[in-house]
C-alpha cells in the first residue's frame, strides 16, 4: 500500500479544514464574550471652569479619583456599577461600590456602552476605604471586569489621608 501524492493532499486540506473549524469556533465564542477595560485614573478640575461639577458633593479641592469604563465587545452592555475591590476581605461581596459617582454629562452612571464607547464616574477620594484594591465594573447581568492602573496607588495613599 502505497501513500501517493494524492493522499497527501487529501491529508493536507482534511487537517487545514479541522483547524480552520476549531478557530472560526473559537473566533464566534470570543465575540459573544462581554469586554470591558476598566482604568482606575485621578483627575483634577479647575473651581472656576467646572465649579458645579467639583462643588456638587461638598468636595473643597478639584482633586478627585475616576473609573473609566471602556466597551470592547463588539455588542452594547449595561453597565450597573463601579467601584474597587476590598484587599483582605472574604466573603460573598468583597467590593466597595462607588455610589452615585459624578459623569461629565450630569446623568446616572448606569447606562448601556455601545461598542468602543466609555464613560467615566468622578468620585471624591477621601469616600474610599482604606484597603482598597483593584477598579472593578458590573454589568446587569452580573459580570464584572478589573482593571489597575499606576494612578492606583496614588488613590490608595488618599483613601488613608
Amino acid at each position: 500500500m502505497a501513500f501517493e501524492a494524492k493522499d497527501g493532499i487529501t491529508l493536507a486540506l482534511g487537517t487545514l479544514g479541522a483547524v480552520l473549524g476549531v478557530i472560526n469556533t473559537w473566533n464566534a465564542i470570543n465575540q459573544r464574550r462581554v469586554k470591558l477595560r476598566v482604568v482606575p485614573k485621578t483627575a483634577y478640575f479647575a473651581r472656576d471652569r467646572n465649579a458645579y461639577l467639583v462643588h456638587r458633593d461638598g468636595m473643597d479641592s478639584g482633586e478627585m479619583g475616576c473609573i473609566e469604563v471602556i466597551n470592547l465587545s463588539s455588542f452594547p452592555v449595561p453597565i450597573q456599577e463601579i467601584g474597587f475591590t476590598i484587599n483582605g476581605k472574604i466573603g460573598k461581596n468583597p467590593r466597595q461600590a462607588v455610589l452615585q459617582p459624578i459623569t461629565i454629562d450630569h446623568q446616572p452612571f448606569a447606562r448601556i456602552l455601545q461598542p468602543h464607547q466609555s464613560v467615566t464616574g468622578y468620585f471624591d477620594c477621601a469616600r474610599l476605604s482604606a484597603d482598597i484594591g483593584r477598579a472593578y465594573a458590573r454589568t446587569d447581568s452580573d459580570e464584572v471586569a478589573y482593571g489597575s492602573s499606576p494612578a492606583l496607588r496614588y488613590l490608595r495613599q488618599r483613601a488613608r489621608g
